[in-house]
């Protein structure tokens, strides 16, 4: 009886810290994508996801200028971390499936938080992204075949790993490197290194 009383206890206990620490409701992903991209973000439906802790959200879209295109739009986006991971602003897996982003410059007006959630893996493969040039050109259309970041957030450096269709010259690209610790004051001063390999390039573009 003493065990089954500590038993119910334990169970109490845990539901209200999940309760306290719940970061997957859908105001909390919203704010925490928003911040991670400077963007206001919106789902066509989310639900949540409890063993592992988690949510899978459909239809979002990341929105930077109400006039212009979506800075990111995404069919389906899962969130996946731990017991542990929630207590510590930890996410195990973030996969985007259907990705498509369009290049805009970004925007530095929002401070950092405080304490950022780090990412253990993003996956994206199958995302599209777009760079506008002149209309008379169209977009540069990037086609993402496999796309994973490690350690995203983190502390120390993060690592990449791309499979890609490169316009020009036409080629299949393979790329894989480091960037970071982040320089929030000066992105384009964020520590890079990597490597790529260009197979079956058309040079005659």
């Amino acid at each position: 009886a003493v065990g089954g009383a500590v038993l119910l206890a334990l169970i109490v206990a845990a539901v209200a810290m999940l309760h306290h620490f719940w970061p997957f409701t859908e105001a909390a992903v919203k704010r925490e994508l928003g911040d991670a991209a400077s963007a206001k973000v919106s789902f066509t439906n989310i639900h949540d996801k409890y063993f592992p802790p988690g949510c899978v959200a459909e239809g979002v879209t990341f929105q930077r200028n109400s006039s212009g295109p979506p800075l990111i739009t995404i069919r389906r986006l899962t969130i996946r971390s731990n017991l542990l991971g929630l207590l510590h602003h930890h996410v195990s897996l973030i996969r985007a499936e259907g990705a498509h982003a369009n290049w805009q410059k970004a925007e530095n007006d929002a401070d950092p938080p405080s304490q950022p959630t780090v990412v253990d893996r993003l996956i994206a493969d199958d995302a599209v992204l777009e760079i506008p040039r002149k209309a008379s050109e169209g977009p540069l259309r990037f086609v993402f075949h496999k796309f994973q970041v490690s350690n995203l957030r983190g502390p120390g450096q993060s690592s990449f790993a791309a499979e890609l269709e490169n316009p020009l010259p036409h080629g299949e690209l393979k790329v894989s490197g480091h960037f970071g610790p982040w320089n929030n004051a000066a992105p384009t001063k964020t520590a890079l290194d990597g490597e790529y390999v260009l197979d079956h390039a058309d040079l005659g573009v």
